[in-house]
């Protein structure tokens, strides 16, 4: 009897226990089920993002204009632009942004035709006037070109401008590699120099003064245009920029202070990065940016110091 007692005791306590382990268990589900659902919450919420454009304008002044297949229409600042579109300056003056990767600015009186906006290779017409170019060469980007009625500028993350005229084509070098001439003969054409095909000749040209001084003017507008790019990609990551106000308590003041630390060298954007909890991938494609803008800075102080610019 004794036994018996004993065993019954032990079945009872067997089940108690049992049935403490499985509700213990239907917690421990519970719990991550609300994880799993707090995680999907946040990862949904993070990634309604609006896609950046392909191609759009900025820096827009004057008159310009878009023709398309429609037509011709007056530009607007943030319009979307697409392959096969073309941009008129006349008077004018605007920026092209292409893949957040390069940027063309165009002078009065030039035309550029989008001609390709393949992740791997970027490229346009351009049929007249002057323009400045900035490859970024960031991850996914090859390579980016310049074609003119007479020649080709190819590049792999360089900076340079693009003068067509009636009977020539003219390519200034600031920073970097670019290849440069016509279907017969090109030229590699280095930091701070210079060719032309003239009437369907391709010549070495000589720097000038005021080739340094548009040297140095073009690329404080490029510090203007990689901000902009900037500023779109931190607007793409939306409801983040939204988290990080309401949590933290950041105005819109402060993250352009921070960004402007950045910028002068007083704040590793990187430490930021590592300790931001997700979108790192987003968070290091704006770091790139960041990236060229200093590099630029440098390379303007730099230029000036080789050339004897101090303006």
């Amino acid at each position: 009897m004794k036994k018996s007692s004993k065993k019954k005791f032990d079945d009872k306590k067997i089940n108690k226990d049992k049935k403490k382990l499985t509700k213990s268990k239907k917690k421990f589900v519970v719990i991550g089920v609300v994880l799993v659902v707090i995680v999907a919450s946040v990862l949904f919420l993070f990634s309604g993002e609006e896609k950046l454009k392909a191609a759009y304008l900025t820096g827009l002044s004057g008159d310009v204009k878009i023709i398309t297949e429609n037509g011709e229409s007056n530009a607007k600042n943030g319009q979307e632009l697409f392959l096969g579109d073309s941009i008129s300056t006349q008077n004018g003056r605007a920026d092209v942004v292409l893949l957040g990767r390069a940027i063309v600015s165009l002078e009065p009186n030039t035309e550029v035709k989008i001609s390709s906006l393949l992740e791997d290779n970027i490229e346009i017409k351009q049929n007249s006037g002057s323009t400045w170019n900035k490859f970024l060469g960031l991850v996914g980007a090859n390579s980016f070109k310049v074609q003119t009625p007479d020649a080709v500028a190819s590049v792999r993350g360089t900076e340079f401008g693009v003068d067509v005229n009636a009977n020539s084509s003219i390519a200034l070098v600031s920073d970097g590699v670019v290849n440069f001439g016509t279907d017969n003969k090109t030229f590699d054409l280095k930091e701070l120099e210079k060719a032309g095909v003239i009437n369907k000749k391709l010549v070495r040209l000589n720097l000038t003064e005021e080739d340094i001084r548009k040297i140095l003017l073009r690329k404080t507008q490029t510090i203007r245009n990689l901000k902009s790019i900037r500023e779109e990609q931190i607007k793409n990551l939306g409801p983040l920029i939204t988290f990080a106000r309401k949590t933290y308590g950041l105005t819109d003041k402060d993250i352009q202070e921070k960004l402007n630390a950045i910028d002068r060298g007083e704040l590793d954007d990187e430490k930021l990065i590592e300790k931001a909890p997700f979108k790192k991938d987003d968070l290091r494609r704006i770091k790139r940016i960041n990236d060229e803008i200093k590099k630029t800075q440098n390379e303007i102080k730099r230029i000036k110091e080789v050339t004897n610019q101090e303006r």
